[in-house]
């Protein structure tokens, strides 16, 4: 199991505590490439730059090591201002540099430091090495895991939902893709650049995330519980990752069609190489209730018979 707080790893120096500020181009950065701002920003900041992790159309992530202790690893992600949308910049952006601040689970990955320079914002962040789930199951586990591995995924993944529920903020962009695994293959919820923060019952009106986890209330386009809707996206993850299958087809662009499965309910694939037990079934078809008043809650998963077996 993960740590109950996890850090670097044992004797290795930790960044400085979490904290947004802006600096002005320091031009003091020793031995780094200078045709590189990002090398010369971060290299003055005790980072060295060892590879590419992944990149989007405005940002991306770098592997970085500290330059007193290059066993101390770190994920960093990058935000060109110059090149993001300004919805994204006005409402996003700033949501998720406040919400990543104050989140301290076993579960969540946690952000050591947020600076900015140069028109980026730059996060540094805990390096889950093993990847994330969806990789996992699409190069590692021949198309799923065993259900042994899925319970634990699910149940800590519910955990650090409920951790962020109870804190009256919701997700809205939970995906296999979201969810990252660190030393023993234990999940580390990422990606906060949906987060809301939600008052009472205030319904959300924002229909963001990815199709094939959006709940039947998102691509209706009618206003939604973000609760219920990161439940949901949940029992799509569990669906892939126990059958290896997408729950609603193949095509994730076909808005139409996937309302169309939804409604018609969930079905389970029959082949030996697919097939989920019973209970496991039982737990998907609460949590991809097509009403949201009848799909299951944080608690519900986690008491769940199907999660309290061992297998």
């Amino acid at each position: 199991m993960a740590q109950a707080n996890p850090s670097t790893p044992t004797n290795v120096p930790t960044p400085p505590g979490v904290r947004y500020h802006r600096t002005s181009t320091d031009r003091n950065s020793g031995q780094c490439d200078r045709h590189s701002c990002d090398k010369e920003v971060l290299c003055a900041k005790g980072y060295v730059i060892r590879e590419s992790l992944g990149h989007g159309s405005y940002s991306k992530v770098k592997l970085a090591v500290l330059k007193s202790n290059v066993g101390a690893r770190f994920a960093i992600k990058i935000i060109d201002r110059r090149r993001a949308p300004q919805d994204y910049q006005k409402n996003f952006l700033p949501r998720e540099l406040a919400t990543v601040r104050t989140l301290r689970h076993p579960y969540i990955i946690e952000t050591y430091d947020v600076f900015e320079q140069n028109n980026k914002v730059y996060m540094i962040l805990e390096y889950a090495q093993e990847g994330d789930v969806l990789d996992y199951v699409r190069f590692r586990s021949q198309g799923f895991v065993g259900e042994a591995l899925a319970k634990r995924w699910v149940a800590q993944t519910a955990h650090a939902l409920m951790y962020m529920h109870a804190r009256s903020i919701a997700h809205r962009d939970v995906k296999c893709e979201n969810l990252l695994l660190s030393t023993g293959k234990n999940i580390k919820l990422s990606d906060f650049g949906f987060v809301r923060h939600v008052s009472g019952n205030e319904l959300s009106h924002t229909y963001c995330g990815s199709a094939a986890y959006a709940a039947p209330e998102i691509i209706r386009s009618t206003p939604y519980n973000p609760f219920l809707t990161d439940v949901w996206a949940l029992g799509v993850v569990l669906f892939i990752i126990s059958t290896g299958l997408m729950p609603f087809g193949e095509d994730v662009k076909d808005v139409s069609r996937i309302l169309q499965i939804q409604l018609a309910g969930i079905q389970f694939p029959t082949a030996p190489r697919h097939r989920v037990s019973t209970d496991c079934q039982l737990l998907i078809r609460g949590m991809l209730a097509v009403n949201a008043r009848q799909r299951f809650t944080l608690p519900q998963i986690l008491s769940d018979k199907w999660l309290s077996k061992t297998s």
